[in-house]
Parts: C-alpha cells; sequence; structure tokens
C-alpha cells in the first residue's frame, strides 16, 4: 500500500476538473510521489477510497489546526464546519430556497435536522444571464474554498461565460437560479442540449455528468472498484431514464 501525506489546500493552482481526478489519483499512486494536494471535495474523496480498497495506508491530514484521521475503512474520525461542506450548503439552497448564509449558518449550528426555511430566497431584481460551459480543462478548476468568491465575481461583474469544471462550481451556478440571481439557462454536454429550469434543476442528466462524487461515495461504501461503481451509477441512470 502507498504511503502518502494528504495536505489541504485552498491554492487553486493544485485545483483539477471531476473529469481529471482519478488520473490524478493514479499517477499519485504508480509514481514516486509521496505527497497528495487536496484542493476539492472529490480529490479527498478519491483518496478515501483508495484506503477503502487498500491501495493507499490510512492517513492524517490537518485542518484548521486540528487533525483528522482517514480509518482504514475510509471514514474520517471527525468532521468539522467548513471542511468540505460547500455542496451540502448548495443542496441546502436548492431544495429549500434559502440563502448561502442561512445554510452555513444551519450547518455550524447545533439545530437538530429538520430546521424550518426562516427567510426566503434574494427578490428578483434584476437576474445575470450567464453562459454555462462545461469543460474538463483543469485550468478552469478551483478549490471548493473560492467557489463563492467566484460566483460572485461572476455576478458582479461584465463577464458572461462561466467556465465550470468541478460539481461544486456547477452546484453554486444552480442555486444562483435558485435564488434568483441569474436566468435559467442551457448548456451543452457530450452533443446534448441540458436546460436548467427556474428551480435549479436539470431537465435531463446524461452519463458522466458530475456523476463522480457518487461513483467515489459507491466504492467507498461497497468497497468495489471504481469500475464496478461507474457501471452500476450508469446502469441505474439508464434505467431511471427509460
Amino acid at each position: 500500500m502507498k504511503t502518502l501525506k494528504v495536505i489541504l489546500t485552498r491554492d487553486a493552482s493544485h485545483a483539477i476538473s471531476d473529469w481529471d481526478v482519478e488520473k490524478w489519483y493514479q499517477e499519485l499512486l504508480s509514481s514516486d510521489k509521496d505527497t497528495a494536494y487536496v484542493a476539492t471535495s472529490i480529490m479527498l474523496s478519491v483518496i478515501r477510497v483508495g484506503v477503502r480498497l487498500k491501495e493507499v495506508k490510512p492517513f492524517t491530514f490537518e485542518y484548521e489546526g486540528k487533525v483528522v484521521t482517514c480509518l482504514e475503512d475510509g471514514q474520517l474520525d471527525q468532521w468539522h464546519n467548513g471542511l468540505f461542506d460547500q455542496e451540502l450548503i448548495q443542496l441546502d439552497c436548492l431544495f429549500q430556497g434559502i440563502s448561502r448564509e442561512e445554510s452555513r449558518n444551519y450547518r455550524h449550528s447545533l439545530k437538530p435536522k429538520g430546521c424550518s426555511k426562516t427567510t426566503s430566497a434574494e427578490p428578483d431584481i434584476s437576474k445575470k444571464k450567464l453562459t454555462v460551459v462545461v469543460t474538463k480543462d483543469s485550468s478552469h478548476a478551483i478549490s471548493v474554498w473560492d467557489v463563492e468568491g467566484w460566483y460572485q465575481e461572476l455576478l458582479n461583474s461584465d463577464k458572461d461565460t462561466a467556465y465550470v469544471a468541478t460539481s461544486t462550481m456547477f452546484n453554486e451556478i444552480l442555486v444562483g437560479v435558485r435564488l434568483k440571481e441569474i436566468e435559467q439557462f442551457s448548456f451543452e454536454y457530450e452533443g446534448e442540449v441540458i436546460t436548467c429550469n427556474e428551480y435549479g434543476q436539470l431537465d435531463k442528466w446524461s452519463k458522466g455528468l458530475f456523476d463522480h462524487m457518487q461513483i467515489e461515495m459507491n466504492s467507498l461504501l461497497y468497497a468495489v472498484s471504481r469500475e464496478e461503481s461507474r457501471q452500476k451509477i450508469h446502469n441505474e441512470n439508464d434505467n431511471l431514464s427509460e
């Protein structure tokens, strides 16, 4: 098993697109590199799966001054506020229509689950129109901690094109539609045109479209290879679409 030193970083130069994560991991595994700089949630997940599949030894890493341990089953011994919880916050916004700050306050508090929505989404004043381009190019990937800043810069500048390379970046755009900050949009993926409606929901999900985390989680839970997980997820999605 490979011994890796895992370092969480907010440096976007270490971020890679979701489509490049498995390749990045395999390069780590087969090279003499012993340090993994992790800037997105799926980058950490793929290493956790490596532990679960006995490809990588259990490891520890530091986050906000605390030492977190990845156990032999790929689970972490503790989770801290802000530790790759960005997608949970985004899902709260999408499903409940609450602001990012409300979701963050809820997630970072000790309130029990089922806490009711307190305020409505931001008012519909003037919505930004964006051209959304899903790209596999890692030069457009950013760390999860930079995603909100990236989105706010898009919202408040004269930029009209969003190049999206990670699921967290994509979800932030969906949240923007749900909160009436940006207009509904369509984008192209693998030759198909997909539309995001006013609730931040897509009219269809194409095979391979930001399903990387789902595949990693299936491997983590069931200790099966990524290829087995990929086949299972794609078959399930095919059955749902029939």
